[in-house]
C-alpha cells in the first residue's frame, strides 16, 4: 500500500490527510464529542487555523481510516483552502463569469 501512495500523494486515509494539513498548513486538528440523535457519543473532528482562528468542519460521513480518492481529496482541499496540486491533483480551473 505504501508503494501506491508514493505515486499518488492524494491517496491517503482521512487521518493521514488531516495530520498533513495540520502540520504543513498552520491548522490544528481538533475535535468535539457530541451526543448523536440516538443518544450515542460521536467524535466530530475539525481543523482550526492557528493564526486566524478559522474553523473548517470535516464531513461527518468520513472516518479516520477511510481511504480518500482524488475527488474527496480535492473537495477537502477546496473546503480548507489549500491548492489541490499540493496533493498531486490538477489545479482547479478559474471560474469564468459571463459578461
Amino acid at each position: 500500500m505504501a508503494e501506491l501512495r508514493e505515486g499518488h500523494p492524494w491517496q491517503l486515509t482521512l487521518a493521514e490527510f488531516l495530520k498533513k494539513v495540520a502540520s504543513e498548513y498552520g491548522f490544528e486538528l481538533c475535535g468535539k464529542d457530541v451526543t448523536g440523535p440516538k443518544g450515542k457519543t460521536v467524535h466530530m473532528p475539525y481543523l482550526k487555523n492557528r493564526e486566524t482562528g478559522r474553523v473548517v468542519h470535516i464531513p461527518g460521513t468520513l472516518q479516520p481510516e477511510d481511504q480518500l480518492d482524488p475527488y474527496v481529496t480535492g473537495s477537502l482541499c477546496r473546503r480548507i483552502g489549500i491548492p489541490p496540486e499540493h496533493f498531486g491533483l490538477m489545479p482547479e480551473e478559474p471560474y469564468e463569469e459571463d459578461d
